[in-house]
Formats: structure tokens, C-alpha cells, sequence
């Protein structure tokens, strides 16, 4: 009890987050356990960056990646002064440039002290701050050090651009701490701004066009055709998609999936990750088409130039990459053309031939079971019925 009484009597003023520190971390998604991962964060509020780095085995990566870098998913965040950057396997990309260095510490000095507990061996003091309905935030300090051991947020925040708000709860725990200048700030040597706005292609941006016909498809909703500043996927891609969304599709609001022969200039560029309609982007990519293993989860450059056979490929159709009128992408005026829609089938009817339970039973890329399911349920006799769009489709 005298400890006690002691901690609240110094707890007084906030405790001064470190200006500079790097931690192992441990972060820990309540609402979305898939997401928790462990990795090294580094922090340097005086120059405005931070930088979080983790890995882990992705388990659906195909079997013959299975202790090879092929089955790991390596993330890197940047939190710099421009913006928000994320990457998995490769080159990041800006998925928030309207969010200018999100210090998730600023709220420390406003927090109200709220009492004592030990939080991995540590004697901690807990600071809450609640701006508002939508936002709780509690800093856990070590007593006498005022070094970070916990943070917890629950904050309703846009994860994506185009997608809607969600709720959030996380609870990240630091260790191993390093304060002051023994920091080693040599991880922001591998932000390239300059590269991120400019993202290399698999040969150079001036090449002669190499064009190939290519099947691919797109799950979207029944109110919503256009397929220019989407994203689609091949075969074994789309049906990784389908199985990972199969128990999210009515918030997405995807029913029906559509079926393309594309024309397409096979000089890839970063995959754009695309949502909601009219489109909303992350990626600086917008004239060749992006592409990416499903996933990301390609060992290099997320699979953007690889054989993508076992994983299957995610690609972008710039808006402004599509062939206006006569021109083909061989002209090199554009990088992609639409031959003509296949077919259109009612996504409930391809869950409904068992695909959710293949999904289950292969449980890795390439999904050989599911992708056979997927691939019948265009077939125009024994397949699912086809879907005609509106009119202008």
C-alpha cells in the first residue's frame, strides 16, 4: 500500500515519452486476431518518423514455399512528415497522405492518470485520454523511467482509402527498449521517396509493349460495372480472394463475379490497391498495370514480376492506362483494352457449389480444390446461370 501511495503522489504530471527510442513489439488486434504480428518499432518524434517492421509465416502460401523465404510475409510501415507508407515484400506504397507523421504518443501529455499495475514484469502507471466517443487511448510507463511498456487504442478510423471506418482495438507491448542516441535510425536509409512516386516496372517504362489476351476476374457488387481503376485477379488469384472474403461479402457488398478476356501490355508495374466505386487507390502507379502474387506474397517485389503460377496474381487497371476508341495497348498509348466480358455470375451461386468448404480443405495456394469449383461455375452448361449487366455494359 505505501508503493501504491508512493506512484500516485509522483503521477501527478504525465510521463515524458522518450524523443527517440526503438523497441521490440508485440501488437496484438482484439477485433482482428490475423492481423496481431511481432516486430521492431523505432521512433524519432524530433525529426518526425517512425518505422515498423515485422514478419511472419503466412499460412497460405503454397507447400513447396514451406521453409523458404517464399512462406514469409515481411511488412514494413514508414510514418514519415509526407505521409503513410506501406509495404509487404517490396517497394512501399502511400496509403495516407493526408495524415502528415501520426505520432500515436501525442496524447500522452493530456492523459489523466488513472492508477498502477504490472504489465510484463514491469511496475507501470496508466494514463487514459478519451477526446471523444469514438476514441479511448491508455499509455502504460514505467515507474521512475517513464519508458513505454503498453499502449492501447479503441478508435473507429478508414484502414484504407474507400473503405469504410472500423472499429479498431489494439494493444501493442514494448521491450527491450533503447533510449536516446544509442538508437540506430539506419532503417529510414531504405525510404526512398523518390522511388515510392515513381515505382520501378518489370523492364524499362519505355520498352516496346509485349501484349498477351489474358482471362481474369473481378468480384463486385450488382449496382457497380466498370471495371477501369479495379482491381482483378487470374484464376488461382481470384480464388484466394474469394475464399479469404467468402465470410466478409455483405459488408463488402460484393454478389456478383465477372469474367474478362483483357488485352494486356505484360510490362508490369506496383500493384494499386483499389476500393469502393468510383475507385479510391493506393499506389503511385496510374498507366501500366499493376501486379502483385495474391496477397503480396511474393518473395520479391510481392511477386510483381514472378512466375505467379502457385500464388496467383492481383492486377490494376489504370483509368487512365485503358484504350480510348481503336488504340490497342501495342501502340503504346496504352497499356490495357477489354475484349470482351465473358460472363457474369451471381457470386452466391459459385459459394453455394461448395466453395467454402474447398476453401477449407486446401487451406493453401493455389486452393486446387476451390480453383476447380471456381473455374465450373463459368461453365455455360453446368455452371451457375449468367447475370446480363445494365444497359451501356
Amino acid at each position: 500500500m505505501m508503493f501504491v501511495a508512493a506512484v500516485a503522489a509522483l503521477a501527478i504530471t504525465p510521463p515524458a515519452v522518450p524523443a527517440a527510442f526503438s523497441a521490440a513489439i508485440d501488437e496484438e488486434f482484439a477485433n482482428i486476431p490475423q492481423a496481431s504480428f511481432n516486430g521492431t518499432y523505432w521512433y524519432d518524434r524530433d525529426n518526425s518518423r517512425a518505422c515498423i517492421k515485422s514478419a511472419a509465416i503466412a499460412p497460405q502460401t503454397p507447400k513447396d514455399t514451406i521453409g523458404t523465404p517464399g512462406e514469409w510475409k515481411n511488412v514494413t510501415q514508414f510514418l514519415m512528415a509526407t505521409g503513410v507508407y506501406y509495404g509487404v515484400n517490396g517497394l512501399p506504397r502511400e496509403v495516407a497522405v493526408e495524415t502528415k507523421f501520426p505520432d500515436q504518443f501525442a496524447f500522452v501529455p493530456y492523459a489523466t492518470f488513472s492508477g498502477n499495475t504490472e504489465l510484463k514484469g514491469k511496475n507501470c502507471t496508466i494514463w487514459d485520454f478519451r477526446p471523444n466517443n469514438l476514441t479511448f487511448m491508455r499509455y502504460y510507463a514505467e515507474v521512475g523511467t517513464d519508458i513505454p511498456v503498453g499502449l492501447f487504442s479503441n478508435v473507429t478510423t478508414q484502414t484504407l482509402p474507400g473503405q469504410p471506418p472500423r472499429e479498431l482495438v489494439t494493444m501493442t507491448t514494448y521491450k527491450d527498449v533503447v533510449t536516446g542516441p544509442g538508437v540506430d535510425f539506419s532503417v529510414f536509409k531504405e525510404f526512398n521517396l523518390t522511388e515510392i512516386n515513381n515505382p520501378p516496372a518489370c523492364r524499362p517504362k519505355n520498352s516496346p509493349p509485349v501484349v498477351q489476351d489474358m482471362e481474369m476476374y473481378i468480384f463486385h457488387p450488382s449496382k457497380n460495372w466498370n471495371i477501369s481503376g479495379q482491381d482483378v485477379a487470374d484464376l488461382v488469384g481470384d480464388t484466394f480472394f474469394v475464399c479469404a472474403d467468402s465470410t466478409n461479402t455483405d459488408r463488402d457488398h460484393y454478389q456478383y463475379i465477372s469474367k474478362y478476356s483483357i488485352s494486356m501490355n505484360t510490362n508490369w508495374g506496383q500493384y494499386r490497391m483499389c476500393n469502393d466505386y468510383p475507385p479510391t487507390c493506393v499506389g503511385a502507379e496510374d498507366f501500366l498495370i499493376g501486379r502483385e502474387a495474391s496477397e503480396g506474397l511474393g518473395p520479391v517485389q510481392s511477386g510483381q514480376c514472378s512466375d505467379n503460377t502457385e500464388t496467383g496474381s492481383w492486377l490494376s487497371l489504370p483509368e487512365k492506362g485503358e484504350c480510348q476508341g481503336s488504340d490497342t495497348p501495342a501502340s503504346g498509348k496504352c497499356t490495357w483494352k477489354i475484349n470482351k466480358r465473358i460472363k457474369t455470375i451471381d457470386g452466391k451461386c459459385m459459394l453455394g457449389r461448395g466453395l467454402v468448404d474447398a476453401c477449407k480443405v486446401d487451406q493453401r495456394l493455389p486452393f486446387p480444390t476451390a480453383s476447380k469449383i471456381f473455374y465450373s461455375s463459368f461453365d455455360d452448361q453446368d455452371g451457375c446461370p449468367a447475370i446480363n449487366p445494365p444497359s451501356g455494359f
